[in-house]
């Protein structure tokens, strides 16, 4: 097997941790100390996960992933648990699990909200039935912990937030993919980062209809479930919750969710996929995106 001559190293990715991308003694310092021309770039799925990480930051959403995470492991922890589950899921449902929140990655959680939010009628009945049954059947932990849970469950902010970090995370899971793939060169990355940032940007001037779109979605599954629209209390002073006065339940949600949500998807795109970012896509259009051959073609 040939081996590989480092001197014609021009580059390498890591992610953002300080002993692989540290600008002194990080493994990118050390190698570019010995191999100049190995260039090091922030590695651009990693930097469109931690884009998400920080946009999820919104208090709502944040809480109910925290929920959503904690009802996959009650499920999950429990065959008996999860055979309970399954009686109450209509025939004819193929997707009859649900998907445990990737812990790396969270632009792959779109898939979990997805089954969460199909099965979430399920789920409440579930619950229900769990947090009522005789103690000859299930043991206290298991009825206390329902109980919670059903509490938890039947809030209609719980709704609105699990149903637009969905819609969120599918303006974003189409690029983690790719990201991923072994035919993306730095080319084609730049170009479809540009088409996230533009969707999110047109979304976000349309934010009125984009929000409109998401409330009706969340008042149908509401509906489903026996909850009507409702905010949370509003008080003089609040620290650990939304605390703003609007003159509809849909406005309230608009601004209290949703533009926040879109705003600090666009920033963190902008700030981590940079204009250094685009000047060295538009530097490597100069360049063939597959390898040329000795004959000066392009390889297939």
């Amino acid at each position: 097997m040939p081996t590989l001559e480092l001197t014609d190293l021009r580059g390498q990715a890591y992610d953002g941790a300080g002993a692989m991308a540290g600008a002194t003694n990080g493994a990118a310092a050390r190698i570019q100390q010995q191999y100049p021309k190995a260039l090091f770039t922030h590695c651009a799925a990693h930097r469109l996960n931690l884009c998400v990480v920080k946009c999820c930051s919104v208090l709502e959403v944040s809480n109910a992933m925290d929920l959503a995470d904690s009802i996959v492991r009650f499920f999950d922890n429990s065959p008996k648990r999860q055979n309970s589950l399954d009686s109450f899921i209509p025939e004819g449902e193929s997707r009859r699990k649900l998907k445990e929140l990737c812990r790396t990655r969270w632009v792959e959680r779109h898939d979990s909200f997805d089954v969460f939010l199909l099965l979430y009628q399920a789920l409440a009945h579930c619950m229900e039935y769990l947090s009522t049954a005789p103690a000859k059947e299930w043991n206290r932990d298991t009825r206390n912990n329902a109980r919670l849970i059903l509490n938890s469950l039947l809030r209609f902010p719980l709704i609105v937030a699990l149903t637009l970090t969905r819609e969120i995370l599918l303006m974003t899971k189409a690029l983690s993919i790719k990201l991923q793939s072994t035919y993306m060169d730095i080319v084609r990355t730049h170009k479809e980062v540009e088409l996230v940032k533009q969707q999110v940007k047109r979304n976000r001037e349309d934010v009125d209809g984009f929000h409109q779109r998401i409330y009706n979605a969340a008042v149908a599954l509401a509906n489903e479930v026996g909850l009507s629209e409702e905010t949370p209390r509003i008080v003089g002073r609040q620290q650990h919750r939304t605390n703003l006065e609007a003159s509809t339940l849909c406005e309230f949600y608009h601004r209290s969710t949703t533009v926040p949500l879109l705003d600090h998807l666009q920033m963190q795109l902008k700030e981590r996929f940079s204009t250094g970012h685009r000047a060295l896509g538009i530097s490597a259009s100069l360049w063939p995106s597959r390898p040329v051959n000795f004959k000066g073609r392009l390889s297939q």
